[in-house]
């Protein structure tokens, strides 16, 4: 039994230290985002009545845009600008990235192509710099579906072709 202690204690501290590593290298604005709550109404709520840090703030703000961008797109495209303005005051690529993208969905379904490509184009550079590579494809593929859909076919294939490496 001595024997087995023996090696099991460096097992544990190595779990241990692999345990506060990776807690200590998780983004902070990811955890914030999953431990919202679900329904829009407690969201709008926090906003109104809880004092809350910034990155959990910007963290609401994409909440309640992903939320409200298939029944009220002006009210998505407000908390949009919110999260987009307040993500360069704090210079926060991780919600830049994502607020640009939002920017390119609501534009895309407003029909203002242009625009959601802008955005697209924006949101593929911030998610190529914070490598990451499934965000940063879907920003791709969705300017060449963009392009694909206005029959743009030469301008979409190099986007769709970029896109399919990185998947």
């Amino acid at each position: 039994m001595k024997h087995l202690f023996k090696y099991s204690r460096p097992y544990l501290l190595h779990c241990f230290v692999y345990c506060v590593l990776m807690c200590s290298c998780a983004d902070k604005e990811i955890i914030n985002s999953k431990e919202l709550p679900d329904d829009i109404h407690s969201l709008e709520n926090l906003l109104e009545n809880d004092p809350l840090e910034v990155d959990q703030k910007m963290a609401v703000y994409y909440e309640l845009s992903k939320k409200h961008r298939t029944d009220h797109l002006e009210l998505a495209d407000s908390y949009t600008d919110k999260l987009i303005s307040l993500s360069e005051q704090v210079k926060s690529k991780y919600f830049l990235a994502r607020g640009h993208y939002m920017k390119g969905m609501i534009g895309k379904e407003k029909g203002n192509y242009q625009q959601a490509v802008n955005h697209y184009i924006i949101s593929s550079d911030l998610f190529d710099k914070l490598n990451d590579e499934l965000w940063n494809a879907d920003a791709l593929n969705n300017i060449g579906d963009i392009f694909y859909n206005i029959q743009g076919y030469d301008l979409a294939l190099p986007y769709l072709q970029k896109a399919s490496t990185i998947y």
